[in-house]
């Protein structure tokens, strides 16, 4: 199970890039766990959060900001995450410039 946090899921391109994500999620064996947090950056840090604590393998952040709280959250992770849409030092990213 991989739990994906996205911002908006009515956007077209957040759209694309989960079709995207399910897509080689499902052809290796893995379930999609999807939230939505309308641009709301507590809610982010809310789901990071139960993520966490749920036991997922890994976690597909497409993030709004990145806050010092935001920072703390994921360092606290225990399971993998990757940062979709933007860069952030230490950590896996895909992004575009």
């Amino acid at each position: 199970m991989i739990g994906v946090i996205l911002p908006k899921i009515n956007s077209e391109a957040i759209g694309s890039v989960v079709a995207g994500i399910y897509q080689v999620l499902n052809e290796n064996g893995y379930q999609l766990l999807l939230t939505d947090t309308q641009n709301d950056p507590k809610k982010e840090l809310e789901y990071l959060s139960v993520f966490n604590e749920k036991m997922v393998d890994g976690v597909i952040f497409i993030a709004t900001v990145f806050t010092t709280a935001h920072k703390q959250a994921l360092k606290n992770l225990t399971v993998p995450v990757v940062i979709v849409g933007q860069r952030l030092a230490g950590y896996h990213c895909v992004y575009h410039d």
